[in-house]
């Protein structure tokens, strides 16, 4: 099942509601923020709140908070030489969380609003939500790409553990949202068996554009 990625552009998002850039949800006093390979913070690209997937028949735990980090560079987190180290993004995910929750001024200050950046793809943050089948962006949809299909230069055992596009973002339509370069899509991959045991340890992440 598959579920495709609608932008609700009149609708603030509060901070554990799906989304993309802003700030994102973080409890600073459990878990350290995320930060890139060189030691700086990561910013929020987007933001999933597994509830509200309706329909989710537990390809996804059907709860918790998905997000998804990529350094502030201007290849957006992407290291064309290692998709899977998540060194430079970082795919994290919050079994429990505090639905009530607000950005606390202090904690965040250093943290990128992850949007109005040439570093980023998000132009503005704003609000997402989904709707049970395909679409160019989504999650579990169908793979697209601009030019090749990244999984094809892995060696052939890897490339097949691949096999589930678990957040897709393509920039045709969505123009003034986000951009990946020049019309491009950003893909987040992942093995279906340890997306439902709600393992998100192994991540490959690419995007390409025209």
């Amino acid at each position: 099942m598959a579920f495709r990625m609608k932008i609700d552009a009149g609708r603030k998002p509060a901070l554990t509601d799906s989304k993309l850039g802003g700030l994102p949800y973080w409890n600073f006093g459990e878990m350290a923020y995320p930060t890139d390979s060189e030691g700086s913070p990561m910013q929020l690209l987007a933001q999933v709140n597994l509830s509200e997937l309706d329909g989710n028949e537990g390809q996804l735990p059907r709860t918790g908070l998905l997000q998804f980090f990529i350094a502030k560079n201007d290849m957006f987190g992407l290291d064309l030489k290692d998709q899977v180290s998540q060194a430079d993004f970082r795919v994290v995910f919050h079994e429990k969380f505090d639905e009530g929750a607000s950005a606390d001024a202090a904690e965040f200050s250093s943290v990128p609003n992850g949007f109005d950046s040439p570093y980023t793809p998000v132009s503005k943050e704003c609000a997402i939500s989904f709707e049970e089948g395909e679409g160019a962006s989504g999650i579990l949809v169908e793979p697209q790409f601009t030019q090749e299909d990244p999984r094809e230069l892995l060696p052939g055992e890897e490339a097949a553990e691949f096999d589930s596009v678990l957040f897709q973002m393509d920039s045709s339509g969505n123009e003034e949202f986000f951009m990946w370069g020049d019309e491009g899509i950003g893909n987040f991959f992942a093995n279906s068996e340890r997306l439902k045991a709600g393992d998100f340890s192994k991540i490959l992440y690419n995007w390409d554009c025209c």
